[in-house]
């Protein structure tokens, strides 16, 4: 079990935290780190960018291209939705859903399904397939969910011509999330 003493040093006792602690290990460190977590404001937008994670199935730290490009924005605006052969995989941060009368689906290939992911399809009926950029103005709503973010609903696609058509299911699935943080 991995010690815990260096993250108990990092933290005041007399302090409500709002942070996301990242911990990775490999066989050489452990690097932990602390930051404030980013607030996405309502106007929220993503930028498409032609990439593809490598090992995405994997939870793993090889993303400078990711972290260098997230530098340059807003991240309370902006997020990057990474995609590979006119296929949407996941943003940079999170996982994401797409909402078509009233139905959710959700990237299958080429992405790491997350906690918030795996936690969403316990709660509501998922469909993972691919989803291609070419279709992406069937979509009324587009969710990005991730531990770091919670649930933000997206405005707009930056370099696209997809706008937000409702907020329903954001608000259902919001709702059932706020519900859940309340418990823990």
């Amino acid at each position: 079990m991995m010690n815990f003493k260096l993250i108990k040093l990092n933290l005041k006792k007399n302090k409500n935290y709002d942070h996301l602690l990242r911990v990775a290990v490999n066989n050489k460190m452990i690097s932990i780190s602390l930051r404030k977590r980013p607030i996405p404001k309502s106007n929220f937008n993503l930028k498409l960018i032609d990439y593809n994670r490598v090992d995405a199935a994997s939870k793993n730290l090889k993303y400078k291209k990711i972290l260098k490009i997230l530098s340059k924005l807003d991240v309370t605006k902006f997020d990057i939705a990474l995609y590979k052969k006119n296929k949407i995989l996941e943003t940079g941060t999170s996982n994401l859903l797409f909402i078509k009368n009233n139905k959710i689906f959700s990237p299958n290939k080429d992405c790491y399904k997350g906690s918030t992911i795996k936690f969403f399809s316990k709660k509501a009926k998922i469909k993972f397939t691919n989803i291609f950029i070419k279709y992406i103005n069937n979509y009324d709503e587009i969710l990005v969910i991730g531990s770091g973010r919670g649930i933000v609903s997206v405005s707009s696609i930056e370099n696209n011509l997809w706008q937000r058509k409702s907020l329903k299911v954001f608000n259902k699935l919001s709702k059932i999330y706020k519900s859940e943080i309340k418990k823990n």
